[in-house]
């Protein structure tokens, strides 16, 4: 038997905020256990840093890095990994960068500035655009949010479905005009009905007939939903098993028989 060439590693990247974190640690979960190689070993839950696991048998490796705002720092990383003579670039690279921008308290130069950010989607358009050569880009578009409103300086007062919306048509208008950058909004509607049932969850325990102790088992499946912000794993695990349908579907080759 003749030695071929290695199989090469494949590289999927997640670049954005905790939002995208979540998606990445459901790819992790597709990966067995003892194949898993983790850096670093133990991964808090809010982990602002790097992550990398690999596994062997799969050939592949992912990848998060924390990355909440568009800013000089991710444009000069892209650019770099559109360089011909790179040869570290991930194959794929999952991007996903709002929910921060909406934000009082962000960074002072990028601070609930939605001019701003639409200024900033335009500068990195073509950067991605000439990316996308080279490696697959998808834009995960941003789930709508549990609208639940809290006092005055509440969060939620600031980041809610409708302006979520509103920063997710800003991508389809400046991102769209380069057809190789794909916007993937497919588990939008996962997430609209997660928000709904944590909506009807609310309503039972707080006015309805039916106590919560009786709905504890259905209650179980949206666990998330006192985080307005975070998807529940109830609706993300389906998110991402669509997005890895869609991602294997487009490579797979059917041979004649």
């Amino acid at each position: 038997m003749k030695e071929g060439k290695p199989v090469q590693t494949l590289h999927f990247l997640f670049m954005g905020d905790s939002r995208i974190r979540q998606q990445f640690f459901n790819f992790v979960r597709l990966i067995p256990d003892f194949d898993k190689i983790s850096q670093p070993t133990i991964i808090p839950n809010a982990y602002h840093a790097e992550i990398e696991i690999t596994s062997q048998i799969l050939g592949l490796k992912l990848s998060f890095r924390w990355q909440p705002l568009i800013n000089d720092n991710v444009i000069k990383t892209m650019r770099r990994w559109a360089d011909s003579y790179e040869t570290e670039r991930p194959h794929l690279i999952f991007l996903s960068m709002a929910v921060h921008h909406m934000l009082p308290y962000a960074a002072v130069e990028h601070c609930n500035d939605f001019e701003l950010y639409q200024d900033k989607l335009m500068e990195l358009g073509p950067v991605l655009g000439q990316l996308a050569n080279v490696s697959q880009i998808i834009w995960l578009s941003q789930y709508p949010s549990v609208d639940f409103y809290g006092n005055i300086n509440s969060s939620n007062t600031a980041v809610f479905s409708e302006k979520i919306h509103l920063y997710n048509k800003a991508v389809h208008r400046i991102l769209g005009n380069y057809p190789s950058i794909r916007i993937w909004d497919s588990s939008n509607l996962l997430a609209v009905e997660y928000s709904r049932s944590c909506v009807i969850i609310r309503r039972d325990v707080r006015f309805g007939p039916f106590s919560f102790k009786a709905h504890i088992g259905y209650a179980n499946a949206y666990v998330t939903c006192k985080d307005y912000i975070h998807t529940g794993y109830s609706a993300l695990s389906q998110a991402t098993q669509l997005l890895l349908n869609d991602i294997c579907n487009e490579h797979q080759v059917f041979y004649a028989l």
